[in-house]
């Protein structure tokens, strides 16, 4: 088994960026077939020898899930495998000095300012905000239900590029008169890890927007 690079849709600098990086790389039994082909014949079909999708990987079978090889792809499994790991060996990140560790929520809008995404955050927190959520601190910004402070409903993660931000379907489910596959449809994004680059930061804002108009109607009515 060794380290097998596959082809992604970027071009330039940015495939040269990504092309050796970790997101980038799976373990397989099938290096020399697959070799440098593109993506989706390397995913192939169910029964294909050779191909993702018949492989007795766990890790293979995963990326044949996917509909194309996608830059924000790379960054959601980017932090799967991180996650994955530090879960695996119990290594942690190195952390921020506790003088610069941000306490507040002014705090954490003057940090993503640092990387001029203040307003984006501030956006967010206003979101939130707005459905009653209620925010903790630590490397990030955790919401939580407003009825039940057990539960998270979102969390926000600042990065140099954009947020990484989780969002839990099902605690949003616990707003009173929703379904979980409502909560689901009307935020329209995964139910886990969301990678929103700077300039797809303002998806996530409908996104708690639209839930927000949606329970506003649900009482109205």
């Amino acid at each position: 088994m060794s380290p097998c690079p596959f082809l992604i849709v970027a071009r330039g600098e940015q495939q040269t960026h990504w092309k050796h990086d970790l997101a980038n790389l799976t373990l397989t039994y099938d290096n020399s077939s697959l070799g440098n082909r593109r993506f989706p014949l390397k995913k192939g079909t169910a029964g294909q020898k050779g191909t993702y999708a018949n492989s007795p990987l766990f890790i293979e079978r995963e990326l044949a899930a996917l509909q194309d090889w996608t830059i924000e792809n790379l960054e959601i499994r980017r932090l799967k495998m991180i996650a994955w790991a530090k879960g695996r060996w119990t290594v942690d990140s190195i952390p921020r000095k506790p003088d610069q560790e941000p306490r507040s929520i002014e705090g954490m809008i003057n940090y993503a300012e640092e990387f001029d995404l203040g307003e984006e955050l501030l956006a967010i927190h206003q979101a939130a905000t707005r459905l009653k959520m209620w925010p903790t601190i630590r490397k990030g910004i955790q919401y939580r239900h407003p009825n039940n402070y057990r539960l998270s409903t979102i969390v926000v993660y600042v990065q140099a590029g954009g947020f990484t931000i989780y969002f839990h379907p099902r605690n949003f489910a616990v707003f009173q008169g929703v379904s979980e596959i409502q909560a689901s449809q009307i935020l329209g994004v995964n139910d886990g890890w969301n990678w929103f680059p700077r300039e797809r930061i303002s998806e996530a804002v409908d996104a708690l927007n639209r839930f927000d108009a949606f329970l506003k109607d649900k009482m109205a009515n």
